[in-house]
């Protein structure tokens, strides 16, 4: 799960960007407007906010305070809502409850990930838990609890059989289009696919 040192890290760089939304849109709302000359005006006022070349100006654009604030909201929300898992009494000590929370979890700690480069991302605890090699692209891992494992291996293997069967399909029909000749009508190319879809489901 998440640590309090984690969760601190996250709260603490949301702020940092709140503050520097709200520096940059001061009284206005914070939509920004890139011209195609590059320039980036407040749509509001009219206000000059920067100059650049295509297509910077544009990313300067769609990153403007109103958006940047809106994130902001979006992921104190999901923090918010971490905190809180656990007080529904009839889900609690649930899978339902634990699996929420990791999948709260990963997406937490993958937004503290875009941070990684801050010096206090190292002394927030992010790799205590980590397994040999790490997570996805150097992501801590999470122990999962013995039911929620189960609960992972369970949808892995009926992923597994899902692909397994999509792929057989895909190969009936690649045979079936296979024979066709290169002029061939539409009708036939239509009663080709057909042909493969019934082999498929014969097979499985």
């Amino acid at each position: 799960m998440t640590s309090e040192e984690e969760l601190a890290f996250l709260r603490a760089r949301l702020d940092e960007a709140e503050r520097a939304a709200l520096a940059a849109k001061g009284d206005e709302p914070g939509t920004w407007i890139a011209r195609v000359d590059g320039e980036v005006f407040a749509m509001e006022s009219g206000r000059w906010v920067a100059g650049a070349a295509e297509p910077e100006a544009t990313h300067i654009a769609c990153h403007d305070p109103k958006s940047a604030l809106r994130e902001v909201e979006t992921w104190r929300r999901l923090l918010l809502e971490y905190s809180t898992v656990g007080l529904d009494a009839k889900y609690k000590g649930t899978e339902r409850e634990t699996g929420y929370k990791i999948g709260l979890s990963v997406a937490l700690r993958a937004k503290a990930y875009e941070f990684r480069e801050h010096p206090d991302y190292a002394a927030a605890a992010l790799h205590d838990d980590r397994t040999a090699g790490g997570g996805l692209n150097g992501m801590p891992e999470c122990e999962l609890p013995p039911e929620a494992a189960r609960a992972v291996e369970a949808a892995e293997d009926r992923l597994r059989c899902a692909f397994t069967g999509f792929a057989e399909q895909i190969a009936a029909i690649k045979a079936s289009l296979a024979e066709l000749p290169d002029d061939a009508a539409p009708e036939q190319v239509e009663a080709a696919l057909q042909a493969g879809k019934e082999w498929a489901a014969a097979d499985g």
